[in-house]
């Protein structure tokens, strides 16, 4: 059988969970060498402790003497390593290991400089930046790092020791990479995942403040329909500012997928109104789409994608963002109470975005959202909650709320989630916001790496 983990906040409840395995393992034969157990003790380090076990006519030794590891000790759980005293010392050891084997494989090989340096740039540097993913050292730290694979390249290419780094680095037929500036750039990158505060709180994307009057707009957007309480998605063809309207197109997803990002222009539906065909504007620039309807600038927000121009006929338009995520943000918009379009939301969307704000002291984060499919006779339900959290760890604070069913979606409620957070901070706050949604995170990234207009 598999390694087991027993975990208790006291020592009598790991006394209570080893009576428990004891007498698993007589009933089912099986044999556990208790000289292989590792303990971990927060409130009792590097010391040995006695367990008692509970009395049992199955368990004939009822004392387990273990001892417990130091805080500074490293352990793997679960194919990842710890350590209680948070220290960086045991990832420091595990690279520099790294470094050294591989140094010591490749030095009394017969290989070329440019062979050793491609090694040390394509097979070694990835690995590397895998184990530093949450560790950044000192520029001198790295460096003594990957000092013993600079010594078999200078070996190699016949160079003194003494040798500058810079020149290594610049030499074209070694190509060497700077192993810090690779890290710090990589980390970067991650801490890009974190910066949601910066997308999510930019300015309105409301079309009512950035359109021209009587302009032809081709910019993809997304309407809501206060009457209906629905969501469209199209593109606004012309622009009429001071009537507060304009003249949209109607495009409808490929398919029922939330995660869809292609669409195809509507033959046509209800929504469609014969007499906007006949406009000059419309017949010279729209002759790819069918169906036009009247729609409300301020009920309507510009769709966070690049300007995908429209070519050929009938043919489907693929947008930087899936349409879950397209239109969740929209939502929050809508329910925003400066929206002129929030009088027309359901009141328990209106209420996502709260007047409670939090303490300055949080710094964290802890985002999360549920949706429930439509089975049988039960209708689609999602919720979002979010606890924040100060730099000691005490929990400061905590909301849950069910949100409606209108275009329910597992990504739709992870990124309520994370906006109604956001939205209980002090305007400014700096904090770090964990979410299990890789799907968020990468439309974010993607978000953060485009120049569309405008922002979401």
């Amino acid at each position: 059988m598999d390694d087991s983990t027993l975990v208790a906040s006291s020592k009598t409840g790991i006394e209570d969970r080893l009576s428990i395995t004891a007498e698993f393992y007589t009933l089912n034969n099986v044999q556990a060498n208790s000289a292989k157990y590792v303990l971990l003790s927060s409130s009792s380090p590097s010391s040995k402790i006695i367990f008692d076990l509970l009395p049992s006519s199955l368990v004939s030794n009822l004392s387990l003497s273990l001892s417990s590891l130091s805080l500074n000790t490293s352990f793997r759980f679960l194919g990842v390593w710890f350590s209680v005293s948070a220290s960086f010392q045991f990832v420091l050891k595990q690279a520099r290991s790294m470094v050294k084997d591989m140094a010591a494989l490749l030095g009394p090989k017969k290989l070329l400089v440019q062979h050793v340096a491609y090694l040390y740039n394509a097979v070694l540097f990835p690995k590397l930046e895998f184990r530093l993913q949450t560790t950044l050292f000192s520029e001198n730290t790295v460096q003594s790092i990957v000092t013993p694979m600079f010594s078999i390249i200078r070996r190699k290419a016949g160079l003194a020791a003494t040798t500058p780094l810079a020149l290594l680095f610049l030499k074209l037929p070694f190509s060497i990479q700077n192993a810090f500036y690779r890290f710090l750039s990589s980390h970067v990158a991650s801490w890009q995942k974190f910066s949601l505060i910066q997308i999510l709180t930019t300015s309105s994307c409301l079309l009512d403040h950035t359109v021209k009057d009587y302009y032809f707009y081709p910019q993809w957007a997304i309407n809501f329909n206060s009457a209906t309480q629905t969501l469209s998605v199209g593109r606004m063809c012309v622009t009429y500012k001071k009537q507060n309207s304009a003249i949209m197109s109607h495009w409808l997803p490929v398919s029922t997928s939330t995660n869809e990002r292609s669409y195809n222009p509507c033959p046509g539906c209800p929504f469609n109104i014969p007499a906007l065909c006949t406009k000059s504007a419309i017949k010279q620039r729209c002759n790819s789409e069918k169906c036009f309807f009247n729609v409300s600038l301020s009920e309507t927000v510009g769709y966070p994608t690049r300007n995908a121009k429209v070519f050929a006929c009938y043919l489907p338009i693929t947008l930087s963002t899936c349409w879950s995520y397209a239109t969740s943000l929209a939502l929050v918009h809508f329910a925003n109470l400066s929206s002129p379009a929030s009088s027309a939301l359901p009141s328990s969307m209106a209420t996502i975005m709260e007047d409670e704000v939090l303490s300055l002291s949080v710094c964290k984060l802890y985002t999360d959202g549920s949706f429930f499919p439509a089975k049988d006779s039960c209708s689609p339900s999602i919720a979002s909650a979010w606890l924040a959290l100060d730099d000691d760890g005490f929990i400061l604070d905590s909301s849950s709320l069910c949100l409606p069913a209108c275009f329910p979606s597992a990504l739709r409620s992870e990124i309520y989630a994370v906006v109604s957070g956001l939205n209980a901070l002090f305007h400014s706050s700096s904090i770090t916001i964990y979410t299990d949604c890789s799907q968020l995170i990468s439309n974010v990234l993607k978000k953060i790496r485009s120049d569309s207009y405008p922002r979401i």
